[in-house]
């Protein structure tokens, strides 16, 4: 846990707050953040990277130092750099751990009965609203570690096509999609999305508006086909007349 004063300091150097964001229109708000398990397993591929990082980093320069001494049968010069690496690597892990701890308490998610709001961010923040009406397809992720800790990432695309998807899955929120990551219960989110997203346009995924349109366009081109119909049988019938 970060000291509170560092913490303050760090969210006024970075000009960013902890409020959630305001809701969007509609009724039925309903603000949520990710697990608090999606903090344990960020914080499990953060200690494997950093232990790794530690050992390679540390045992290579543990190794400089000691052929260092052996050769010049000098202490202070290993003492120097040993400290000096030994003070970056705890100053690297203490920063990257604050990162990942402050990037997740910044991550909100907030979800009327007619849109959906995303934000992530710390140094630098992104925020998307999708219109329920507009949303085209519903996915769920979840890698292994994900399905030990009961976690789910729920993609709501509201582009129909991979490519928003493709980069919302980089960093959660694009102009088309958004990624509710680390969520508890995924199942009962989607749920909860879907019949929202039906209630909003009537039936099923899709624009109600554009299959009214779609439906009305159809209308109007049977019926010219039909008009162009009576004018070809009064042509055939005019030139038989004639003939």
């Amino acid at each position: 846990m970060l000291l509170e004063p560092l913490r303050r300091a760090l969210l006024r150097f970075l000009r960013v707050t902890q409020v959630p964001p305001e809701a969007p229109g509609g009724e039925h708000v309903e603000v949520f953040r990710a697990s608090p398990r999606y903090l344990t397993y960020l914080l499990l591929a953060w200690a494997v990277k950093s232990a790794f990082m530690i050992l390679v980093m540390g045992g290579g320069i543990t190794a400089a130092c000691v052929a260092i001494v052996l050769e010049e049968h000098v202490l202070w010069p290993a003492l120097v750099l040993g400290g000096a690496t030994a003070t970056f690597l705890f100053l690297f892990t203490f920063i990257s751990y604050a990162t990942i701890r402050l990037d997740y308490e910044m991550r909100w998610y907030v979800l009327t009965d007619r849109s959906l709001r995303i934000r992530e961010g710390l140094a630098h923040m992104r925020e998307v609203t999708l219109t329920l009406a507009n949303v085209q397809d519903i996915k769920v992720s979840q890698g292994p570690l994900q399905r030990l800790l009961d976690l789910t990432d729920v993609v709501v695309d509201t582009a129909g096509g991979g490519a928003a998807t493709a980069a919302a899955a980089h960093g959660s929120v694009h102009g088309h999609a958004g990624v509710l990551r680390g969520v508890e219960q995924g199942s009962e989110l989607v749920a909860k999305i879907r019949s929202r997203v039906q209630q909003r346009k009537g039936t099923g995924l899709g624009d109600t508006d554009e299959h009214v349109e779609h439906v009305e366009h159809a209308a109007a081109g049977d019926a010219l086909i039909e008009v162009l119909r009576e004018v070809r049988d009064e042509a055939r019938a005019l030139r038989s007349a004639v003939g």
